[in-house]
């Protein structure tokens, strides 16, 4: 039976078969991660998309913009007001 990764394995030990010797080079480990580790099957970097681009120029609508600057302008206030009533009076 064929596994997905025989091909990865079959370059593996074609490049390291006599010389993959852990103990005297143990970083030869890292280099295969690194080289072959993306190509494994299963590996949830290979099965993932990339991420998405940035969004496309000019899609910013004033209107939207506008909403959310005064849904914070809003939020800043509210926690302006919480503050302000938290604070111990001073006596005049």
């Amino acid at each position: 039976m064929k596994h997905p990764n025989d091909g990865i394995v079959r370059e593996i030990v074609e490049r390291y078969g006599d010389t993959l010797d852990l103990r005297s080079s143990p970083y030869l480990i890292v280099e295969i991660i690194q080289q072959y580790g993306p190509q494994i099957a299963g590996n949830p970097a290979a099965d993932c998309l990339p991420p998405g681009g940035p969004p496309p120029r000019g899609g910013l609508d004033p209107d939207d913009l506008m909403r959310d600057l005064r849904a914070a302008l809003a939020e800043v206030e509210r926690l302006a007001t919480g503050l302000h009533q938290s604070l111990p009076r001073s006596a005049p």
